[in-house]
């Protein structure tokens, strides 16, 4: 089976919800995709503080370079929010061979700037477009549906 190693930058409200639904619902993406999802690292500049979910406290970090350099992480999922540092670490991500996701569209490169390396390399950006008030209703309408 094959294995894929994620690594996310922001562990707030929204992040330890992609966190708990990628756990709850592990069993369920392993047998709809026949890929396993591993959570490999989290990265957020506050990574004292109490959050919905629990992790082991190997998983964190606040060093996104931890994520970004890893050769082992295959796609970086980035929400922490605004556009800087958003969009330097999808850069820098992105030149290190890696998948990125995330919720804002405006960190997709203009024109002037496709011939960045990364575009040579194949990798895709994945862009979440849900209004964070329906996010939460429609998440729990399709955890029922999985």
């Amino acid at each position: 089976m094959n294995k894929i190693n994620i690594g996310l930058i922001g562990f707030g409200n929204v992040g330890s919800g992609v966190i708990k639904i990628l756990r709850d619902k592990k069993l369920l993406l392993c047998e709809k995709t026949g890929v396993e999802i591993n959570i490999k690292k989290i990265c957020d500049k506050d990574i004292s503080s109490r959050r919905g979910v629990s992790v082991e406290r190997n998983l964190l970090t606040r060093s996104p370079e931890e994520i970004i350099d890893d050769p082992q992480i295959d796609i970086v999922v980035e929400l922490i929010g605004g556009i800087h540092p958003a969009k330097e670490f999808i850069t820098a991500a992105l030149k290190s061979g890696k998948h990125v996701v995330t919720p804002i569209r405006r960190y997709l490169p203009r024109k002037e700037e496709s011939s960045l390396p990364w575009r040579a390399t194949g990798q895709k950006i994945f862009i979440l477009r849900l209004r964070l008030a329906r996010a939460s209703r429609l998440s729990r309408r399709y955890a029922k549906d999985w």
